[in-house]
């Protein structure tokens, strides 16, 4: 049955979204290496920016914007490279807990406590067709740095051209993780055929490091079906329930 439901959702999804124009939108090109602190010893991705904005932390002129796997930040996994992770120097960082999704290879960690630093990731997309209607979603979760104690929240706000998004603040108590949400959110492309997106990491932490996780970052068209289109999407999804319908009544003798 979950199988058959995953295969409506999916032929029904096919007929409102397009082609994914985010480049590198799972953070998976890096260069410079596998993981690390993005600005530091080399370490960028392909096709995105991350700036400091502001903030307190020491005479360091990096944004604090990590790349690696969930299974690397982690608590008990190796860590990614931070030069921001221990007084005098960089170290390994991890997250309290163990984040979930491993195999979903790459995800961002950035810090969240602006006071502390503030860090803007941004990238242009591209291909748009002005005036017409897009989504953007991707995958975020709250989580805190390993090694400090006390309540956390953090989230992302940002902007796709000239519209402006927040996710709100999750607060996640001690040594918390949020697990991963999905946001989403319509805009309609400018007169250029391509928008700058960006993305900002906030939150409270008082020095006990909140962290924003970012990841699947995705801008699709919006398809509008023909008439055609939709009967076939509902001739199929039909099928399907006479399916479903044969298999609860065997399930039922």
């Amino acid at each position: 049955m979950k199988r058959i439901a995953a295969f409506a959702a999916l032929a029904v999804s096919t007929l409102v979204q397009g082609q994914n124009l985010v480049n590198n939108g799972g953070f998976e090109s890096v260069t410079g290496g596998t993981s690390g602190h993005i600005g530091v010893n080399g370490i960028g991705l392909d096709g995105w920016t991350a700036t400091r904005l502001s903030g307190s932390v020491n005479s360091l002129p990096h944004s604090f914007a990590l790349v690696g796997t969930a299974a690397q930040f982690s608590e008990g996994g190796t860590g990614v490279y931070s030069a921001y992770g221990a007084p005098g120097g960089g170290t390994q960082l991890n997250l309290w807990g163990a984040i979930p999704d491993a195999s979903r290879g790459n995800i961002l960690a950035v810090e969240a406590d602006q006071s502390w630093v503030a860090t803007q990731l941004s990238t242009t997309v591209s291909g748009l067709t002005p005036n017409a209607s897009y989504t953007l979603t991707f995958d975020w979760a709250a989580a805190q740095q390993y090694g400090f104690s006390g309540d956390t929240s953090s989230g992302w706000q940002g902007s796709v051209g000239a519209t402006p998004f927040d996710t709100t603040a999750l607060a996640i108590g001690n040594h918390g993780f949020s697990g991963w949400q999905t946001q989403t959110i319509s805009f309609t492309a400018g007169p250029t055929g391509s928008e700058v997106l960006s993305f900002i990491a906030y939150g409270t932490g008082g020095g006990l490091p909140p962290m924003a996780l970012l990841d699947n970052v995705q801008v699709n068209p919006v398809v509008v079906p023909e008439p055609g289109e939709y009967a076939g999407a509902f001739a199929g999804l039909l099928v399907v329930a006479g399916i479903a319908r044969k298999i609860r009544a065997n399930q039922a003798k």
